[in-house]
């Protein structure tokens, strides 16, 4: 099994343009979303094999 780990430093982005942080902040939590599927994947897949 593998285990990789993701740290995220802080809880929000700091910027005068909320809008801007906004998005970003949903991206950024888009991405980190898509990672641990990936993980999962990959180990089911390893398991599988």
């Amino acid at each position: 099994m593998y285990v990789f780990e993701i740290i995220t430093p802080g809880t929000w982005l700091a910027s005068e343009d909320r809008d801007w942080s906004w998005k970003i902040g949903n991206l950024l939590q888009s991405l980190k979303s898509q990672y641990f599927e990936a993980n999962l994947a990959l180990n089911l897949f390893t398991e599988a094999r």
